[in-house]
């Protein structure tokens, strides 16, 4: 909401000792400290020590609808030749923490609508005897959990695998806060599927979540009708082996078979879609980054994954055979909200680290 910022949005703006804007953190600040790395080469050394292309896409927040496609046509030329790709797109643990992001989920979305009747009827005079499209989907929605937090999907975790030595070992080192957290997001406490812990469930685990629903009427005061249409969004984060188009069809299956009695379900697949990505700690993108993290934040950097998505990355892995690396300095503070700000130390640290990595790329023989 534009009243709840203290300068306007678009204006980028320092008040202490951070910038303010929209995207200043997510994601504009983290491009213009690699555009600035490149400046900086041609302002001093008239060239590049390696061959850059900037690939700027736009869409990563409705799922890249248009990228995969680009990706295909432009592979066997002006994308031909790559040997990684470094994303801007991310953040540090902390202003002293660094760390290298190795996984993101995918994504799926769903509304689903249910009707049971051609009006709205009165709630005194044909209450009690017909369907209320609002229960019922309250009934449909609530066959997808058990009381446990699991996903009742049939073959919904089909292809997930368990955790590995090693992922227990990433999530163990990884420094989180429960209880900073949770008073930063002011929530009683936290939830989800049983046998895991907060971080495995958003690392390692798939979601199912109704993300907004409606039916009836829901403005001030009351209105005594019974709905004869009722809806919902639903969204999935997807882990590794998952494929959206295979998870898509099940939860459409399961919603359309449970249908309550007396009405009709209509699902409708949206268009934010993604692949999961997983990259290995040792690829070249990750290994230079981790020394340079090491340089200009004076520690070594944890791996973890996250539960976000970025689906470039996915279609960077397997349109065009590329590792990818995340090379972000941002802290997420506020993205996506009022007074979204970056700390101004993490900027320029961004920038130098920037020209720290290609300074190292340049000396890899193995580089064409």
């Amino acid at each position: 909401p534009l009243d709840l910022w203290v300068t306007p949005p678009f204006e980028p703006t320092i008040r202490g000792d951070y910038f303010y804007g929209r995207g200043v953190d997510d994601d504009k600040g983290g491009l213009l400290q690699a555009i600035h790395a490149v400046e900086a080469y041609l302002a001093t050394s008239k060239a590049l020590p390696v061959n850059i292309k900037f690939l700027l896409e736009g869409q990563e927040e409705i799922g890249s609808p248009n990228l995969e496609n680009f990706l295909q046509l432009h592979k066997g030329g002006i994308l031909a030749g790559a040997d990684l790709a470094l994303s801007a797109d991310g953040g540090q643990m902390s202003a002293t923490q660094p760390g290298i992001n190795t996984g993101l989920r995918g994504a799926i979305a769903l509304e689903v609508e249910v009707s049971t009747a051609g009006i709205d009827m009165h709630s005194g005079m044909k209450g009690g005897s017909v369907q209320n499209a609002n229960h019922a989907l309250v009934t449909l929605l609530s066959s997808l959990k058990d009381g446990k937090g699991t996903v009742t999907v049939k073959g919904f975790y089909d292809d997930v695998e368990d955790m590995s030595g090693e992922d227990k070992q990433d999530v163990a080192a990884f420094p989180f806060d429960i209880e900073a957290e949770q008073e930063a997001l002011g929530v009683s406490g936290f939830m989800g599927e049983q046998g895991y812990n907060i971080l495995e469930q958003r690392w390692y685990r798939p979601t199912l979540d109704i993300v907004g629903m409606w039916g009836g009427f829901t403005g001030a005061g009351i209105k005594t009708v019974i709905p004869r249409i009722a809806t919902a969004k639903l969204s999935c984060r997807l882990v590794a082996k998952q494929h959206p188009d295979d998870i898509t069809q099940k939860i459409k299956k399961h919603l359309e078979a449970s249908a309550p009695p007396l009405s009709n379900v209509t699902v409708k697949v949206l268009g934010f879609r993604s692949h999961p990505w997983v990259s290995t700690k040792d690829t070249l993108g990750n290994q230079l980054a981790g020394q340079v993290l090491e340089q200009v934040m004076g520690t070594k950097p944890v791996y973890y994954r996250d539960g976000g998505t970025i689906p470039a990355l996915a279609y960077f892995q397997q349109t065009l055979g590329l590792n990818s690396t995340i090379f972000g300095f941002g802290l997420g503070e506020k993205i996506h909200a009022p007074n979204e700000r970056l700390l101004i130390k993490m900027y320029h640290m961004g920038r130098t680290a920037w020209v720290e990595l290609l300074a190292l790329l340049l000396f890899r023989k193995d580089l064409g």
